[in-house]
């Protein structure tokens, strides 16, 4: 749903006979070489054909449209996940302030979203020499967040109010979450600068809408017809394998690319129809799940058989481990919590680590178990190291690795090692983890960790696991033991 505005030729900005040509503005002029830079007309303007305005939309253009007749704060920041349709709205805010023949004459398009921090401060520049000193401009900024920051953890918010502080300039920009946590939620002045408007989220009967209208288009640009009986399922494909996009977006990449797929597989046939197993491929190659698992066909696996043949003399914990995985598979875990949390102790050497190996070889598309040495997390401040570090440290921007993997992988076997080893305060992220079924890093990037499986492992009573097994005590009666073990272990820390 993200779209660019055209470029704007000379012959189109005759709607406005007060705008001056861009060639006659050097500074803007230079600025428009590099980057996609347009003073807007209603001619200029290219919103998706497809794109009907929703009754969600229409609330979003109403708040826009009312910030823009305000008396201050006459700037508005369009808040919202990459791919939710920011950019979109802002063309069809830009699109209805020129149909409405509004007295402000001049709408200015930049994205930024390709800038980086060693350009951004003189593309501020060069907008603050090009725009006129007065009068009323519309400069509409898709990326905001590309332009506050500088090398070296700068910042050019400054300039950024500098331009803003022109009179008769409204500013209206799109910004990403988490950007806006980092750069703008914190910033007092900032805040009272802007308005916050946040971008639009479909109920289920627009999302059909929008959808429909997009295969309408994909059909005649793409020889292929879709069934409207697709659309349905396709959200449910996508919001269940494909959880680190958001729609529209998400839907409409996969029946896109679905719709690619079909003509290039099929070039002479006049009309391909689009079938659920086209959709499935897709978010297969998007998931890494197969697609048999995707379209519920998947044969049911023998987990107990798969983990015996590869873990010897464990016979307890690969049957409780099979069990986890056999309910997993069958839909039966708790919602809203990751797919299973385990905990094998024992001493070093009995399996332990081979047993979480071969559970992500069953479960994770991957196959790949992710490893947390625990014991690298013993002040503390090492926390950092799994939710990142706080803004204005060296290595923000990267995150954090527990989120980052989370992301890339929804369906990830993660191994908690030596779990009793870690600082209690590393715990803390967790704990909503585990309970909640999502975390978020320093950066404000929420990940779910609800298709997850978690598996800690502790060397804490061995001696005397060793011990209780040859006294033949029940495998009930060595885990109350462990777990009494392990609570010492945390007071004691």
């Amino acid at each position: 749903m993200e779209q660019t505005a055209a470029t704007t030729s000379n012959s189109q900005q005759g709607d406005f006979t007060d705008v001056p040509p861009l060639q006659d503005n050097r500074p803007l002029r230079h600025l428009a070489e590099l980057l996609p830079l347009q003073v807007l007309t209603r001619s200029s303007i290219t919103v998706a054909p497809w794109l009907q305005v929703t009754d969600t939309i229409r609330e979003s253009l109403d708040s826009l449209t009312l910030i823009l007749h305000q008396s201050r704060q006459r700037h508005a920041l369009v808040v919202g996940p990459r791919g939710c349709g920011k950019s979109s709205l802002l063309l069809l805010f830009a699109r209805e302030t020129l149909n409405r023949r509004l007295d402000w004459q001049q709408i200015i398009y930049l994205d930024a979203s390709n800038v980086g921090p060693e350009d951004s401060r003189a593309v501020l520049e060069t907008l603050l020499a090009g725009l006129p000193a007065k009068g009323p401009v519309v400069l509409v900024i898709d990326g905001l967040c590309s332009l506050l920051n500088r090398p070296g953890g700068g910042t050019n918010k400054p300039l950024l109010r500098s331009i803003m502080a022109r009179p008769g300039l409204s500013l209206f920009a799109t910004i990403e979450v988490a950007d806006f946590n980092e750069q703008i939620a914190n910033d007092a002045t900032m805040l009272d600068t802007f308005e916050r408007v946040v971008a639009p989220q479909f109920p289920d009967e627009e999302l059909v809408c929008l959808i429909k209208g997009y295969c309408k288009f994909l059909s005649e640009s793409r020889r292929v017809q879709f069934s409207e009986s697709l659309i349905r399922p396709t959200l449910t494909m996508t919001s269940t394998f494909l959880l680190s996009e958001v729609e529209p977006t998400r839907s409409l990449r996969v029946l896109e690319l679905a719709a690619d797929r079909a003509h290039f597989a099929s070039p002479d046939i006049d009309m391909h129809v689009l079938s659920l197993a086209d959709v499935a491929t897709v978010v297969a190659r998007r998931s890494g799940i197969s697609t048999e698992t995707i379209l519920g066909q998947s044969r049911r696996r023998d987990f107990a058989t798969a983990l015996e043949s590869a873990v010897v003399g464990q016979p307890e914990a690969v049957r409780e481990a099979a069990i986890e995985l056999e309910l997993i598979a069958a839909g039966l875990n708790e919602p809203h919590k990751p797919a299973t949390v385990l905990m094998f102790a024992g001493m070093t050497g009995v399996g332990k680590t081979e047993l979480a190996k071969q559970i992500a070889r069953l479960y994770s598309p991957s196959g790949r178990l992710k490893v947390y040495p625990m014991g690298n997390f013993t002040e503390p401040h090492s926390v950092s190291g799994l939710i990142g570090v706080p803004p204005g440290y060296v290595g923000h921007e990267d995150g954090g690795r527990l989120v980052n993997d989370l992301l890339a992988d929804p369906y990830s076997v993660f191994l908690l090692d030596e779990a009793e080893k870690c600082h209690p305060n590393v715990w803390k992220p967790f704990l909503n983890l585990f309970d909640e079924g999502w975390i978020i890093d320093q950066r404000g990037r929420k990940a779910y960790g609800d298709r997850a499986i978690f598996i800690l492992t502790t060397n804490a009573g061995d001696r005397s696991i060793a011990q209780l097994q040859k006294s033949e005590k029940t495998p009930t009666e060595i885990a109350d033991h462990v777990r009494k073990t392990l609570s010492r272990v945390r007071h004691e820390r």
